[in-house]
């Protein structure tokens, strides 16, 4: 937990890797195939090199980070796969990362780094 400007705390976590760990749903896999020597071969994992692959791991992202502050004073704020919450009550703060973690866990998000 750090201090902030203007006596504001802020949590940061970082996903671990976050490229390999957004199974792609089976109905969407054909959407990330390509052909090899006359065979189709189907991502089951987001790829890193994919094009979008930064935009769909920032959406994920921000919608467990939006999921884990709803109802809270607690701001997210998101980039690729750094999610930062800011509040000025430190418990306020400490319950929303909890809960963060939590939905991580439920998600099968592993995350790297928090601070």
């Amino acid at each position: 937990v750090e201090t902030m400007f203007r006596g504001a705390y802020f949590i940061e976590h970082d996903y671990k890797a976050w490229f390999f760990q957004f199974e792609l749903h089976k109905e969407s896999r054909p959407y990330f195939s390509c052909r090899a020597d006359g065979n189709s071969l189907q991502m089951q994992r987001l790829a890193r090199g994919y094009r979008a692959a930064p935009q769909l791991g920032q959406a994920v992202a921000r919608c467990v980070a939006n999921e884990s502050v709803r109802n809270s004073s607690v701001l997210a704020v998101v980039w690729l796969d750094n999610i930062v919450l800011i509040d000025k009550d430190l418990g306020t703060l400490k319950e929303a990362s909890l809960r963060f973690e939590a939905l991580c866990r439920r998600y099968r998000i592993v995350i790297g780094e928090t601070s």
